[in-house]
């Protein structure tokens, strides 16, 4: 009992700052959605980029289920203008001299800002009857597995696209004050589409009052299926992190991640991509 009424004292003392306004949940959703769409003007970027891809195969009548995988890394730069990535570039090579799969110019496909495709996306991607959502390029040599780049920027645009189409009218928010991190917390969740069953997202944001790194989860359903076409699409467990540092500019990228299970046209793939910023510089700076 002492144990319980020492964490209810606590918990009642834990209140934010004066100058912290809980009530102001429409400016808290505002900042954390801003780690989401970028920095405002133009940006140069450079960092480091790692992806790694896998492919799930089934075994045979006497064969066993194996997983192939390769990583890739290496250098990455870009134009970013008010949130609208103009050009990306990169230099990925396999990492170790030996891989079970190869993949074909594989993209990067950033989280923080859209690219320049997003502007024509359907109005509802999980609705869609006739989107291309599975536009994947798989394939058989004596090398191994090939696999088509479209595969993998495949996974990246349809988590991107799910984020794109919420709307913002739907949304409950809920902001809170975090003792440990000396940080308000806020909550967006968002339902997928109208059907109940597709679940909802979540959008978790938490800014430090004394300044420190921003950080940003986005929390998926456990399983998303998109298209109700002849080829349909099931997006298992993604998972999206951001880290980003304030700026008197405002929150500049960091780091982030993006993770997920692809599962389309008997096939299961795996898509992991990190990517660390390291040099932001203002166009023409």
């Amino acid at each position: 009992m002492r144990t319980l009424l020492l964490a209810l004292i606590a918990a009642a003392s834990a209140a934010p700052p004066p100058e912290v306004d809980l009530d102001d949940v429409t400016g808290w959703s505002a900042r954390g959605r801003a780690l989401l769409e970028g920095p405002p003007g133009c940006w140069e970027l450079e960092g480091q980029a790692q992806v790694r891809v896998a492919m799930f195969l089934p075994g045979g009548l006497v064969g066993k289920p194996q997983r192939v995988e390769t990583t890739l890394a290496g250098p990455f730069s870009g134009r970013l203008e008010d949130g609208l990535w103009t050009r990306i570039e990169h230099e990925l090579v396999p990492v170790g001299a030996d891989s079970d799969i190869e993949v074909v110019d594989v993209p990067l496909h950033p989280m923080v800002g859209r690219g320049a495709s997003q502007d024509e996306r359907p109005e509802d991607l999980a609705d869609d009857e006739e989107g291309d959502h599975g536009s994947v390029s798989v394939g058989m040599s004596g090398d191994g597995v090939v696999m088509g780049a479209q595969a993998w920027g495949q996974a990246a645009n349809l988590v991107d696209g799910i984020i794109e189409t919420l709307d913002p009218d739907t949304v409950m928010v809920w902001t809170g004050w975090d003792e440990a991190t000396r940080a308000v917390r806020v909550v967006e969740t968002f339902p997928v589409s109208e059907r109940a069953s597709a679940g909802e997202l979540s959008i978790t944001s938490l800014h430090p009052v004394a300044g420190g790194p921003l950080r940003l989860d986005v929390g998926f359903p456990k399983k998303t299926k998109l298209g109700d076409g002849p080829v349909k699409v099931t997006l298992i467990d993604p998972q999206l992190h951001l880290v980003a540092l304030p700026t008197e500019h405002g929150p500049l990228p960091a780091a982030e991640s993006l993770s997920t299970i692809l599962g389309v046209l008997g096939f299961t793939l795996g898509y992991e991509q990190t990517l660390r910023y390291g040099v932001a510089t203002p166009c023409g700076g």
